[in-house]
């Protein structure tokens, strides 16, 4: 699975911002879709995640990928302090 390109062009500036501040980490929640098979939440917040790797960001890095409770747009937390 890949991030609709929109996404990506977002996820390009994100991924560029935490290479220059590698004491930051990230979490990525996503929508899920009551019309479509379970795990779709899990499966896009993997893709946020995957993409941002991708993109020479440490996977060490990554907080967690979820599902977002309320649904809604794929949301990115980065956090400052000290990596793992």
């Amino acid at each position: 699975d890949q991030p609709k390109p929109a996404l990506q062009k977002v996820l390009d500036y994100v991924s560029t911002s935490l290479r220059r501040v590698p004491s930051t980490r990230f979490n990525t929640y996503a929508p899920g879709d009551t019309r479509t098979v379970a795990g779709l939440a899990d499966r896009r917040a993997k893709a946020v995640s995957n993409y941002v790797v991708s993109r020479g960001v440490n996977g060490l890095r990554v907080a967690g990928a979820q599902a977002a409770a309320d649904g809604g747009s794929v949301r990115v937390r980065i956090v400052a302090g000290p990596a793992p």
